[in-house]
């Protein structure tokens, strides 16, 4: 007799995503570490947890939930031996992104296997910024849903979640 064994359905890497919305922006101090390499995105009933690779460092920064959330507490973890510009694309590099100064402004250019998906004009609200420079970090969690953009010269970042 044959036996069956029961097989897990495979895990997706990436999801499938048509179009992405702002979900928050924050200040940080220019203290911190600036955010290079968005490692995940998690949240709770009442917390987001954004995990992040900034130089050697680990970071994990604890928010309160809401269209403006605060700073609870971070974590850095000296666990990593170089430093990491962005990852500004997915695990599979499904999705991928770039800030570009378009007419004047800051524009997200979201791609989706290699065609541009969307434009987000960075100039509008509720993110609102004008000043166009060169240091802009786009990174994506590994699943494609979030991209973390942070602009070094306004010392903020912003948060956009796939849907």
């Amino acid at each position: 007799m044959v036996e069956l064994k029961r097989v897990a359905a495979p895990t997706v890497l990436e999801g499938d995503y048509s179009s992405y919305s702002a979900k928050w922006k924050q200040a940080y101090d220019a203290a911190e570490y600036d955010w290079n390499e968005l490692v995940g995105v998690y949240e709770t009933l009442d917390k987001i947890f954004i995990q992040s690779i900034s130089g050697d460092y680990l970071t994990q920064r604890t928010l309160s939930d809401g269209s403006n959330p605060t700073v609870a507490a971070i974590i850095s973890v000296n666990a990593f031996g170089g430093s990491v510009l962005g990852q500004p694309w997915s695990v599979l590099r499904k999705y991928f992104a770039v800030v570009r100064s378009e007419a004047g402004a800051p524009k997200l250019k979201i791609y989706k296997d290699g065609a541009l998906l969307q434009t987000i004009n960075l100039s509008d609200a509720p993110i609102s910024w004008t000043v166009t420079t060169m240091k802009y970090y786009v990174s994506f969690s590994p699943d494609g849903k979030y991209i973390l953009v942070d602009n070094v010269y306004d010392n903020e970042y912003a948060v956009f979640e796939g849907s």
